[in-house]
Order: structure tokens, then sequence, then C-alpha cells
């Protein structure tokens, strides 16, 4: 099971899913229906239905389940500021030497997507695929941040506000400076991408966000017992989130 791709509607991946036994499309797809009545919606999914059946494709018929029952899955939601607003929608997961990834193009409004795609490959490809449909960014140029979130609840002493006005000679800032600098620089995209267990099995999970700076480029924010902070080029990320994908497999990470 590698290698396929299709393109549903928003209303067949919902007759899809519902297959699972599923009442909530798996996160962060998102579907809602327009029919103006019970009637019209009962219809309309009746022809989602008859559409996957003409399909006739037993590898589009273990998708769901796959996604259902997955060991693993990882999680995008994210949104582009320029060149034009729109959300950004990206979902794998992976059981088995199987893996599945979704892109949902953007709909009409923030919260409603629009077509599914669909694509098939081996588990440990995943994590790398999920990462290759992030909208592209180039690295960012600022050298890496790393600070306690303690330090960063401290109020300024005379020192640090002294500090502070002789950056702009020369002196190096403070890494709290920075991350002040870092939150207000301008920016063109963020999104949130979290790596968690199947719905059966517990709720183990590990997230990082990556946001894009204009005129500057990307960067991966984690947060924890320090928050750090560097520039990310895709494969970084990707490296980044195949090790989130195995710590979270091998029960290392665990929230509440």
């Amino acid at each position: 099971m590698s290698g396929a791709r299709w393109r549903l509607t928003g209303r067949e991946f919902a007759a899809l899913w519902e297959r699972t036994g599923f009442d909530e499309l798996p996160h962060p797809i998102s579907y809602y229906g327009n029919a103006p009545t019970w009637d019209d919606y009962r219809s309309e999914m009746d022809a989602a239905r008859r559409s996957l059946e003409a399909r006739a494709d037993r590898r589009l018929d273990q998708v769901a389940p796959m996604i259902a029952d997955a060991q693993v899955r990882v999680e995008v939601l994210g949104m582009v500021r320029v060149p034009r607003p729109m959300v950004v929608r990206i979902l794998g997961a992976r059981r088995g030497g199987d893996g599945v990834v979704l892109a949902q193009l953007p709909g009409a409004t923030d919260d409603v997507g629009a077509d599914v795609l669909v694509w098939t490959c081996a588990a440990e490809e995943m994590a790398r695929r999920v990462v290759q449909l992030l909208p592209s960014a180039d690295p960012g140029r600022q050298r890496p941040l790393r600070v306690s979130p303690a330090e960063l609840q401290e109020q300024p002493d005379e020192d640090e506000r002294a500090r502070s006005y002789l950056v702009s000679a020369g002196a190096e800032p403070t890494e709290r400076a920075r991350w002040r600098r870092f939150l207000s620089a301008p920016c063109d995209g963020m999104g949130d991408l979290i790596v968690s267990h199947g719905v059966g099995l517990g709720r183990r999970s590990e997230a990082v966000q990556y946001v894009d700076h204009s005129d500057d480029g990307r960067y991966l924010l984690r947060l924890g017992q320090m928050v750090t902070v560097g520039a990310a080029s895709r494969p970084q990320i990707a490296e980044s989130v195949e090790g989130m994908v195995a710590r979270v497999l091998d029960g290392q990470v665990v929230r509440g």
C-alpha cells in the first residue's frame, strides 16, 4: 500500500470516514455540509457514498481505518498570511509498515476546508512527506535561542535595562531580549505540528511550532523545560519530526 493518490471532496472524505464509526473527522481535517434540510444532507451523503463505491479501490478503503487505528499521527494546523491568507491542514498517520498523508485545500472560510488530497506511503516515509507539504520558506538567519520559562517571567533588573540601551551600540542582547524580539518580529505564517499516539493508544504527544518571519525565514519553536528557537530548513524539520515520532512510539513523551 504505497504511492497511491486520490482527490476527494470534503463530502466524499466525510463519507469515507463515517465507516470508522467516529462522529468527528480526524483533526485538523474540517468539513461542514451546507445542505438546507436533513433530507438534502442525506441525499448528498448518499451521492458521496456512491462516488466512493464507483472507484472500487481497496487501497482507498484502507485509508480511514488506518487513520482511526494509527500507532502515531502527525497533525499540522497553521496559517499563511502572504501572498494571500489561507489555512494549512495536514495529517499523517502510520500503522505497521504503512503510512498515509492527507492535505486539505483551503475552503471558503478559515474554519472549513475544501477538497482532501490523499497519498499512501511506507510508514518510515510518512513524517518526511508531511514536512514536504508545509508552505515553502527559507531557514531563518538568526542564531539559536535557548532560555528557561522562569527567566522569561522575571522582571528585568537595572543591569538588563541598561544593557538594552547598549545593544544598538554593539553589545550582545540577553536571551530574554532576543525572545522579545522574536515574538514581536513581523510574521508571514505559523503553525502547530503535533505528534501523538493514535486514539486507542493513550495520550502521549509532543509538539513544536514553526514560525515564518518576514524577510528572514523559518524557525522551529519548542516549549518545555527550556524554550528553544532555531532556524529550520525542510530537512531539519523532517529530522525533528522523525525524532518526535520515535519518542512517541517508544512512550518517552507523556502529556496529560
